[in-house]
């Protein structure tokens, strides 16, 4: 897992001293080794109840491979700010893009640090006037939306992921209320 934060460079032209800001896209991919270590240990006991059993031998082994699939699906999210947008994706290995979710910043009104509740949960789960991405923890940034939804997305760094999308985030970036989430 790494993160990438831009820095702001001077520049002169005519006399004149020039901001401007070159950055470099933020990414983050966070494992839950607990999450992954549940789905595979349920894949090993219905494989093993697959291979010991004498009839429905085959809906174990299936029921295995779902869990497995499970596990490597929804035990790493992938975070990344650019350009374009914000984007998060469910996955191991760098996310497989599936589940995932864009976000354009024309589309984005403010952001701010929040801290999910343990009836949140970890997952894809639908939280109060909108949706939340997690797969650990309880430190989110949550995502206004124009159109006043939020989009919460979990991550074990909270004030990295929310630098990055408040120096790209067109405009004077505004707080949001905690009772607005």
């Amino acid at each position: 897992a790494h993160s990438q934060v831009s820095t702001p460079s001077a520049a002169v032209h005519t006399g004149i001293a020039i901001m401007s800001m070159e950055m470099a896209p933020y990414e983050h991919t966070q494992t839950s080794v607990i999450m992954l270590g549940s789905f595979c240990v349920s894949a090993v006991g219905l494989f093993v109840l697959g291979f010991l059993a004498d009839h429905m031998r085959l809906a174990f082994i299936m029921g295995g491979m779902v869990f497995l699939l499970l596990g490597l699906l929804f035990s790493a999210l992938t975070v990344r700010v650019d350009e374009d947008g914000v984007s998060a994706r469910f996955g191991v290995l760098g996310g497989c893009g599936w589940p995932a979710r864009k976000l354009t910043w024309e589309r984005i009104a403010s952001a701010d640090r929040v801290r999910n509740s343990c009836i949140e949960g970890w997952g894809i789960r639908a939280v109060r006037n909108g949706w939340m991405f997690n797969v650990s923890g309880y430190d989110a940034v949550a995502l206004v939306l124009v159109s006043g939804r939020v989009f919460r997305i979990g991550t074990d760094e909270p004030e990295a992921l929310l630098a990055a999308v408040k120096a790209r985030l067109p405009g004077t970036y505004q707080s949001v209320r905690r009772m607005s989430l």
